[in-house]
């Protein structure tokens, strides 16, 4: 959409599938989506410049140097941004567990839930303290400065809380 008029530039219909939610990141000339699968489109004309079904998508696609990560069904993939041709799957950090959050990437590390990849292989590197018994990470995780800024929420008394962490 034309940011503004509103005025609808190109739009496109991505196929039919259930479950998770489409959802977007931006990169240069590029527009990632998390549908039914993960694409890259172009953000000019809504063209289909390539789709990778390496994971049934379950998060908003990060994209850091050169590398759209994404995870969903299937685990926790880096995918070239420029043609999407696997880089590296972890089928062991799958997103099929509830409140894990979206991803997030700093300093090398892909943050998955509160598991800790290195960006550049997918090999786990770490992961949050355990949270007590019916409490879940809620959100993004947000690295700065060295630390690592998550919140939690108690499933039973719905408190929310903000922890910091030094991985």
């Amino acid at each position: 959409m034309n940011a503004a008029t509103g005025a609808v530039i190109w739009s496109r219909n991505l196929g039919t599938c259930f479950g998770p939610n489409s959802t977007v990141s931006v990169s240069g000339s590029m527009v990632f989506v998390a549908g039914c699968v993960v694409y890259a489109l172009s953000a000019a004309t809504g063209a289909t410049i390539w789709s990778s079904a390496a994971v049934e998508p379950d998060t908003v696609p990060a994209v850091a140097g050169g590398l759209v990560f994404v995870s969903g069904y299937g685990g926790t993939v880096a995918l070239k941004a420029a043609d999407g041709s696997l880089v590296w799957q972890n089928p062991a950090y799958s997103y099929s567990a509830p409140y894990l959050g979206e991803l997030a990437i700093a300093n090398g590390v892909v943050y998955v839930g509160s598991d800790m990849l290195n960006s550049s292989t997918g090999a786990f590197l770490g992961a949050l303290p355990p949270l007590p018994s019916g409490v879940y990470y809620t959100g993004a995780v947000i690295p700065v400065d060295g630390r690592v800024y998550v919140c939690s929420q108690n499933g039973i008394t719905g408190v929310v809380s903000l922890d910091a962490y030094q991985p």
